[in-house]
């Protein structure tokens, strides 16, 4: 990484429904990415974290806030004028069979985004294709004439990263692209996005529900609750010290292997509904399952204050203070 902020995010609402059916997804999102960065955002599922990564690449429109790219404010562009930049930011997405055309020859498929950009000589897409697939793990020469039914889950996933880089991209947005592949899938996918992007100089947004998958990929972790982010940091330190109630859940909700053979502890859970996005609770939004929730919590609505080495929480009470100075944890929910 150069320092270099690539993408910046400042105060990002995206709303979704019309009158009363209306609401927020997203709530004043706010984080940077450098180049060369790989940021992982993690939360549970309906968080907003995905269409997070899609507003991002507009692919859905931004309902107030800023989105830049190389210092662009992408959010005031047109159709026609983001189509320019359309082969710097690519996405990979979740499910990796739906995504690709069935109708289509994968030689087709990965070349469509050459054909929009206006890259025409036929030559010249079919080298660009054949070099993307080969360094994705796809022989070009077998899989060029199929269709994406003839492939597993595994290898259509390897396509759609083969499409993505085929441009060349300068950002990348992973949307939970190893969920619904098999444990030991996931693992190479993983490596060959690793690969990838020390190959093609990518910054990536990682977004996934799962902190384990995120640990190994993420130069930092931002996490997301309810539309907001609540916690950001580097990666190690996030997993070693979390600060905020709710990673420290997420955290220890990972499965862990028992080796003392006496079937170990089970792992704590979140007590307690989560609240409709349609009717967030007011103060903390985490509040209603937070086990060391007080009456602030209720009232008021933490900012984020820095810890220290790029360590931010909006909490009231972050875990990173020293006990002796929190407030006695109180009954979830008895606020």
């Amino acid at each position: 990484m150069n320092g270099q902020v690539l993408v910046s995010v400042k105060d990002l609402t995206v709303e979704y429904g019309r009158g009363v059916s209306r609401f927020t997804a997203v709530s004043g999102v706010s984080f940077e990415i450098r180049q060369g960065e790989t940021l992982g955002l993690v939360g549970e599922s309906g968080c907003g974290k995905s269409t997070t990564g899609r507003t991002l690449l507009q692919l859905q429109a931004a309902a107030g806030g800023s989105v830049r790219f190389r210092e662009m404010e992408l959010t005031k562009l047109s159709f026609r004028e983001m189509l320019p930049l359309r082969p710097a930011l690519q996405i990979v997405f979740q499910d990796p069979i739906s995504s690709l055309n069935p109708r289509r020859r994968i030689g087709d498929i990965v070349a469509e985004p050459l054909v929009i950009a206006g890259i025409a000589d036929r030559r010249e897409r079919e080298r660009r294709v054949r070099e993307a697939l080969t360094a994705v793990g796809i022989d070009a020469d077998a899989a060029m004439e199929r269709r994406p039914h003839q492939f597993s889950g595994g290898q259509c996933q390897r396509i759609c990263i083969a499409r993505a880089l085929v441009n060349e991209p300068e950002f990348l947005v992973c949307d939970e692209p190893v969920s619904s592949l098999d444990v030991s899938v996931q693992a190479q996918i993983l490596n060959l996005l690793e690969d990838m992007k020390d190959r093609y100089r990518l910054t990536m947004l990682f977004v996934s529900h799962d902190l384990a998958v995120v640990k190994n990929i993420s130069d930092r972790v931002a996490v997301m609750y309810l539309g907001q982010i609540c916690e950001i940091a580097p990666s190690a330190r996030l997993y070693e010290a979390p600060a905020h109630p709710y990673t420290a859940a997420l955290l220890a909700s990972i499965p862990e292997i028992d080796r003392t053979g006496n079937g170990g502890s089970k792992p704590k859970t979140l007590k307690g509904e989560i609240p409709s996005p349609q009717n967030p609770p007011g103060g903390c939004r985490f509040h209603t399952r937070c086990p060391i929730a007080r009456e602030k919590c209720a009232l008021e609505t933490p900012v984020f204050q820095d810890l220290k080495d790029g360590h931010s929480v909006a909490c009231h009470f972050p875990l990173a203070v020293p006990a002796s100075v929190r407030p006695a944890p109180a009954i979830a929910g008895q606020v």
